[in-house]
């Protein structure tokens, strides 16, 4: 028996202003890509279309879009919600909130902006911190935004506000990669 072959929906070519970050929308079918220019970009798919493509497609191709900076040229799969020069230099982590109502975005400017989902439209932005912001994480259910910067520090802010509300030092000797959220997990014995 022949096992079947998953096949992605879509390819996206960043070409020239490579992708730095993105982030899924908690429910729905949204992404947002933040680049090597500090572009900012909502792109909408539609999964219907993007199954019917490889149906159709001679030898189930996922379909092809390169992502431009002002638009995308391919399939009409997946289209632009709202695009912005959001930060000076890349755009070094992007996140929805849990809700998907808000981007938050942290750029090589040493500054995190928050925006509605919807329009792309700032609501709020950081202080210029003292470091280069390598990744953001939001909470569930709490007003805050975990930060880890190129110093190995972490960071807490006020996701409303975005004023820093208390400061790690040096939890790493280098750059802060990575910072997970896991769900507490009560395991109960048999």
């Amino acid at each position: 028996m022949v096992k079947p072959v998953p096949v992605p929906l879509v390819d996206l070519n960043f070409g020239t202003d490579p992708l730095f970050s993105f982030s899924a929308h908690p429910s729905e079918n949204a992404l947002v890509v933040g680049s090597g220019t500090g572009q900012v970009k909502l792109l909408k798919y539609d999964v219907e279309k993007l199954e019917s493509h490889i149906f159709h497609s001679t030898d189930n191709e996922c379909a092809q879009i390169d992502v431009k900076a002002k638009e995308l040229q391919g399939s009409d799969c997946v289209t632009i919600g709202w695009r912005t020069k959001r930060h000076q230099g890349s755009c070094r982590s992007i996140i929805f909130d849990p809700k998907g109502e808000y981007v938050y975005s942290a750029g090589l400017d040493k500054q995190i902006k928050k925006a509605k989902a919807e329009t792309g439209v700032v609501v709020a932005k950081s202080d210029v911190l003292a470091s280069n912001i390598t990744k953001i994480l939001t909470v569930p259910n709490k007003n805050f935004l975990i930060v880890g910067t190129e110093d190995g520090d972490v960071l807490c802010l006020d996701s409303n506000t975005l004023k820093q509300t208390y400061q790690i030092k040096k939890v790493h000797e280098d750059a802060v990669n990575s910072i997970n959220h896991y769900k507490r997990t009560t395991f109960a014995p048999k």
